[in-house]
């Protein structure tokens, strides 16, 4: 469902979420990235941090998007909850 606010306000909200909806996606993937290398539990906790904050960013993300990429953002959230949830239920 998209955002029933006056074009402008939907602008700024839209640009406002965005934002910090990719803030919050760069920081998880410097945490993964900064472990990414190592092979213990740990390192698999932040695996599914990062995966759980990137369907989370999708998930923001398609509370504003409208049409045809909606069902993609949808189907990019869902495939990063279901990789953690794999690597959850199978690795740790």
């Amino acid at each position: 469902m998209c955002l029933t606010l006056s074009p402008g306000s939907r602008v700024r909200e839209k640009t406002e979420l965005i934002q910090k909806a990719k803030l919050v996606h760069r920081s998880a993937w410097r945490v993964n990235s900064g472990t990414e290398q190592k092979t213990n539990t740990l390192d698999k906790k932040f695996k599914v941090f990062y995966l759980k904050m990137k369907g989370d960013y999708f998930q923001y993300l398609a509370e504003v998007i409208c049409g045809d990429d909606w069902k993609q953002t949808i189907d990019n959230s869902q495939r990063a909850y279901q990789k953690a949830f794999d690597i959850n239920k199978k690795e740790m």
